[in-house]
C-alpha cells in the first residue's frame, strides 16, 4: 500500500510539474489572454502580493487565473503548482518562490499605429434593388449558421472543461476514500487502474453521472474514469477484486466498489 500511495503521489506531481514547465520558464514575462478579454502577465518562481483567498486542489494555471477574474478587484493570482494551491491577490509583500507562477492581470496593448479600416463603397443606384437585398439577406443567413455551429462547438469544448475538472476536483483528496452513489460504495483509487478487468461500454457521463449509471446497471463491475478521453466513463464488466489497483501513466480514476456487484 505505501508503495502504490508514492507511485500515485509520483504520478500527480508529474501532472502539475508538466503543467508548470509548460509555461516556465520559457514563457516567462509573457502576456496571454487566459480567457475572452482577461490578460495576464506572466511571472515564473514569484509570489506575488498576497493576502487574498487560497484555494487548495486547484491542479492548473488556467484554473487559478479564473478565480481571479471571479474576485472583483483581484490584481493577480499566484499559483503553487507542487501544492496545487492558488493565493489571490493581497496586502503582502511579493517574494522570490520556486514552483509558483504569478499572474498578474493586465490591460492589452493597443497598437499605437491602427490601420485605417477601408470604406465599403455602396453604389447608390444599384442596377436591381431587390436582387442585390436577397444577396445580402443570402451572406447573413449563411453567416448566422455559422455563428450557430461555432456556438454549440463552444458549448460542447465548454461542457467537455467542466467534466474535466469535476474529476481532477477527486484527486488527490478522495484518495481511497468511499463515495456513495446509487446505492452502492465506491472506492477512489486515483492515477491507478483496476486489474483482470474486460470492457463494458463506453460513455461521455460526468464523473457522478458515470458511477449513477454503472449503479443502476448489473452488468457493470467497476469503473475507469479517463479524464483526458472525449468518452471518460469506461464500465467494466469485470475486475478482480482480489488484487489491488495499479499505478497508471496517464490520468485516470479507479472506482471500484467496496462490496462486488
Amino acid at each position: 500500500m505505501k508503495l502504490q500511495s508514492v507511485l500515485y503521489y509520483c504520478s500527480f506531481l508529474a501532472v502539475v510539474k508538466a503543467q508548470y514547465s509548460s509555461i516556465c520558464p520559457d514563457r516567462d514575462g509573457e502576456t496571454e489572454e487566459i480567457n475572452p478579454g482577461h490578460f495576464v502577465k506572466y511571472k515564473c518562481g514569484w509570489l506575488g502580493p498576497y493576502g487574498g483567498a487560497t484555494h487548495q486542489n486547484i491542479n492548473t494555471a488556467q484554473a487559478c487565473a479564473q478565480l481571479c477574474q471571479d474576485k472583483p478587484g483581484c490584481t493577480g493570482s499566484s499559483w503553487q503548482s507542487v501544492q496545487s494551491r492558488c493565493v489571490l491577490s493581497g496586502d503582502r509583500t511579493n517574494e522570490a518562490r520556486s514552483n509558483v507562477l504569478w499572474m498578474e492581470v493586465v490591460q492589452p496593448e493597443e497598437d499605437p499605429f491602427p490601420e485605417d479600416p477601408e470604406e465599403e463603397v455602396v453604389d447608390p443606384f444599384p442596377e436591381n434593388p431587390e436582387e442585390d437585398c436577397d444577396t445580402q439577406l443570402g451572406t447573413c443567413q449563411t453567416q448566422n449558421t455559422d455563428c450557430l455551429t461555432e456556438k454549440a462547438a463552444l458549448q460542447h469544448e465548454k461542457a467537455a472543461w467542466i467534466k474535466k475538472q469535476n474529476a481532477l476536483s477527486k484527486c488527490p483528496s478522495q484518495h481511497e476514500k468511499v463515495i456513495v452513489r446509487g446505492g452502492i460504495r465506491y472506492k477512489v483509487h486515483c492515477f491507478m487502474r483496476s486489474k483482470g478487468f474486460t470492457g463494458y461500454k463506453s460513455t461521455d457521463h460526468a464523473f457522478t453521472q458515470c458511477m449513477d449509471a454503472c449503479s443502476a446497471d448489473s452488468r457493470c463491475k467497476a469503473i475507469h474514469y479517463l479524464i483526458d478521453s472525449a468518452q471518460p466513463c469506461k464500465m467494466l464488466g469485470s475486475v478482480d477484486n482480489n488484487k489491488q489497483p495499479d499505478h497508471s501513466s496517464s490520468p485516470q480514476i479507479s472506482l471500484i466498489p467496496v462490496t462486488p456487484k
